[in-house]
């Protein structure tokens, strides 16, 4: 309803602005102009009648039945006429309108010639040789012109009759607009009214529409751009619940897929939580037992029972990071967030694998822009880095290098692993790699002992920060790498939740 108003509103003051412009224009102009104009157009008008009365008496000059009629039917006009000779300055009257001249002012046709001498009329008609001459006085317009030698033609029409009709013509004009003006306001409003109506229904169907109803259709009447908007409208309707039908549908098939892959991946944790915790004792008491045998073994029994300890360690490992994992997944561990200087966590790691990078023969080149000091769960921070680096000390061939890069990005740092890829890494293997038991190695190498879960607890734990992880791979190498917070000691200097923990070299 306030479209409909508003629009109408506009409408009205549009054509109600140029009706009064329009009015107030005649006003204006009439008062300065017309006046001017009317007095132009009677100029023209009696040297018209001059120049026909000279042009008659030349092409009639002994008769006077041509120019007499003509003389008679212009008084009519509210001119008035006097011809005459003058010989000697004596005048002989041809022709005068009496009811003018012969007035109650005494202006006799003589009064009248003697005005014409006082305005040295004559002497123009000696000296400048012409024949028709304008003047303006006593509130007259006056035409004089020579017919002949001694011959003369005398015309006046007032100015009050030309001012009067001047105004009478404003006064008309002005009353003309007014009423114009009434009638124009009556049809302009109903004009509106007819025009915003169809509008205001096509604004409230579209309203309908935003509401997702579409029970209403817009209704078309003749060819206009309304009528095609309608119909536009139309279609645009039945198209978004065309749409919004299939999107339902597909949103129910989808809401169906994802609580059945909810409850399966619940299945799938509750599983390996249950199995995991299954395991965990008899493992224990299996490398237990295998441990104690071990002391009290022969050499016969000795390099069966280290296979047997080595493989309960492995299980061992195994069910822990599947539990860990589990967790991880399902929410149930709690960050307990500190700063640290990541450096330390690093050589801290490298320190620990460095027995199995010297039994490889590898090299590592550690590059860093700054001491950095990061926020996050230092033991879950530590369980990244090195599960990272372990990862491209294990698949980094013998002989060869692998890196270690940190960066600042903004308010963050890139920590960055690089090692050579495997032959047949490829953009699919990529996508799966943070998968658990994703193996890049298809061969099950057992040679490495990896089960497919560091990269899929790194994830996790990243995920657990609100941090990002990833792999790259390019020109033979692949790069994994998550982000860390920078602490700020200016924005954590009021904050009592977090403690600061360095760890230092001896």
């Amino acid at each position: 309803m306030k479209l409909k108003v508003k629009l109408r509103t506009k409408l009205l003051f549009v054509f109600l602005g140029i009706i009064l412009f329009n009015t107030l224009a005649i006003v204006s102009l009439g008062n300065n102009y017309i006046e001017s104009f009317y007095k132009y157009q009677k100029e023209r008008e009696i040297t018209k009648i001059a120049d026909d009365i000279i042009r008659l008496k030349d092409e009639n000059p002994n008769e006077r039945r041509p120019w007499y009629s003509y003389v008679v039917n212009a008084e009519s006009k509210y001119y008035d006429f006097l011809i005459f000779d003058y010989n000697d300055m004596r005048p002989s009257v041809l022709y005068y309108t009496k009811s003018s001249v012969s007035s109650e002012n005494s202006k006799s046709y003589q009064y009248w010639i003697n005005e014409a001498i006082s305005n040295n009329v004559f002497v123009s008609f000696n000296l400048l040789h012409e024949r028709v001459l304008t003047l303006e006085y006593n509130e007259k317009l006056y035409k004089y012109a020579k017919l002949e030698d001694n011959q003369y033609l005398f015309i006046s029409t007032p100015l009050e009759y030309i001012a009067t009709t001047s105004q009478l013509a404003i006064e008309f004009f002005t009353y003309i607009s007014l009423i114009s003006m009434a009638i124009a306001f009556i049809f302009i409003a109903l004009l509106a009214k007819q025009v915003t109506k169809p509008i205001v229904k096509l604004t409230n169907i579209t309203s309908k529409i935003s509401n997702f109803q579409f029970d209403e259709k817009c209704e078309i009447k003749g060819q206009d751009e309304i009528a095609e908007l309608a119909k536009n409208i139309n279609n645009m309707s039945d198209k978004i619940e065309e749409n919004l039908n299939i999107l339902i549908e597909n949103n129910e098939v989808l809401k169906r897929d994802l609580d059945r892959q909810e409850k399966s991946e619940q299945l799938r944790r509750q599983f390996i939580s249950n199995v995991s915790h299954d395991f965990k004792t008899p493992l224990a008491l299996i490398q237990a037992y295998s441990e104690v045998l071990l002391e009290n073994s022969n050499d016969e029994d000795k390099e069966t029972l280290d296979i047997i300890v080595s493989q309960a360690k492995q299980m061992n490992i195994l069910v822990n990071e599947l539990l860990s994992l589990n967790q991880l997944e399902s929410g149930l561990i709690k960050l307990e967030k500190s700063f640290f200087a990541i450096d330390e966590i690093i050589k801290e790691v490298l320190k620990s694998l460095d027995i199995l990078i010297k039994e490889k023969n590898l090299t590592y080149t550690y590059t860093k822009e700054d001491d950095f000091i990061v926020e996050g769960d230092y033991q879950r921070i530590y369980q990244v880095i090195q599960n990272l680096i372990e990862n491209a000390v294990k698949y980094t061939p013998d002989n060869e290098s692998f890196t270690i890069k940190i960066t600042k990005h903004y308010s963050r740092i890139q920590i960055e692993v690089s090692n050579i890829a495997p032959s047949d890494m490829d953009e699919d293997s990529m996508s799966h790699l943070f998968d658990s038991f994703y193996m890049a190695d298809k061969t099950r190498n057992t040679t490495i002992k990896s089960y497919g879960l560091g990269l899929a607890l790194v994830k996790a734990i990243m995920d657990l920060h609100e941090q990002n992880c990833g792999a790259k791979l390019e020109n033979g190498y692949i790069t994994f790498f998550i982000t860390l917070d920078i602490f700020n000691l200016m924005d954590n200097e009021n904050d009592d939740s977090h403690t600061l923990t360095i760890e230092l070299d001896d």
